[in-house]
């Protein structure tokens, strides 16, 4: 169930894994949604207002994210990574051991989006090893990058 704050009304729906908080181009996209008063809702995985003083954002950037709604998508925990690993692959047509996905994940961090690119990852490998993958293979791959 969505909370009432996203409820379906003449707006549009941003996903963003990670907010481009230092890209002029972002802030002039926002800018347009204010000065033509069109409800925006940002769905993201870091909250922009909890970010350390390190963090180079663009001046204003924040004082005009204030005006949109957010919602922050928490990292998915080691049951869903994994699942969503396992998933992306079934798209693929490809099964593979557990123990693969679990090596895999000892390599990335917690996000949709590493899910998703190690389950590509993954399907590289096998394509470049003839079908044959073990927990060597992916160690190496990732001790590389």
């Amino acid at each position: 169930m969505l909370p009432r704050s996203l409820e379906f009304q003449n707006g549009l729906y941003l996903d963003l894994n990670e907010l481009p908080l230092t890209d002029e181009f972002f802030f002039h996209f926002l800018q347009y949604f204010l000065s033509q008063n069109l409800h925006l809702t940002i769905f993201t995985q870091i909250n922009p207002f909890e970010l350390n003083s390190k963090v180079n954002v663009l001046p204003d950037t924040l004082s005009r994210l204030k005006q949109f709604n957010f919602e922050i998508i928490e990292e998915p925990d080691e049951e869903l990574l994994f699942k969503l690993i396992e998933k992306h692959l079934k798209s693929k047509s490809i099964t593979v051991p557990d123990r693969i996905i679990q090596e895999t994940m000892n390599h990335i961090n917690r996000t949709y989006l590493d899910a998703y690119i190690a389950a590509g990852t993954i399907n590289h490998l096998l394509s470049q090893n003839n079908h044959n993958i073990n927990l060597s293979l992916i160690k190496n791959h990732y001790e590389q990058i």
